[in-house]
């Protein structure tokens, strides 16, 4: 069964349907103009799939702090960044048995990095037989290399995290007006 095809009971196609509004809605909110905010988009996020997620079961700690904004989530970079964390939390649904999820950005003025990070408390998964049936991880990490961010993900018995991080650009903010 594909990701899309119900089975034909009326509850499934019901779920499908919403989520296919949830994807409209997700792909909305990422043309919207956030400037670059992380925060911004990640809220978008909570509140597009926070029903979802606490009806699933799932417990989300979202420590998101305000970072300097990132030019590379601007436009197309900020609809890779939605679809990314759209999918950790899809395979977290659905294949983790997680009942925690943490999302937490942080902003390291020493190296002058922005990082998000997803992690689950879910059962993991073997990263070298990952990606066989569908195409989920190898599009996140795709979606990563486009928006210039550094892709880590991991995976072992005490869950799945998956780290993204971005240098920030000070010449190109210095040359902004």
């Amino acid at each position: 069964k594909g990701h899309w095809e119900a089975s034909g009971d009326p509850t499934e196609a019901a779920m499908l349907i919403e989520e296919c509004i949830e994807e409209l809605r997700l792909a909305v909110d990422a043309t919207s103009d956030h400037d670059g905010d992380l925060a911004g988009l990640l809220a978008s996020l909570r509140y597009r799939l926070g029903d979802r997620l606490r009806t699933a079961g799932l417990n989300v700690d979202w420590k998101v702090r305000h970072t300097p904004p990132l030019d590379r989530l601007r436009e197309r970079g900020a609809q890779d960044l939605l679809r990314i964390a759209q999918e950790f939390l899809n395979n977290t649904l659905k294949h983790s048995g997680a009942d925690q999820v943490s999302v937490e950005t942080i902003f390291d003025a020493m190296t002058q990095e922005v990082s998000l990070t997803l992690a689950d408390n879910g059962r993991g998964f073997d990263l070298s037989a990952a990606g066989k049936p569908g195409h989920g991880l190898a599009n996140m990490r795709q979606r990563a290399n486009a928006m210039g961010a550094a892709y880590e993900l991991s995976s072992g018995i005490s869950g799945t995290v998956l780290k993204l991080t971005w240098a920030i650009d000070l010449q190109a903010r210095s040359t902004k007006p």
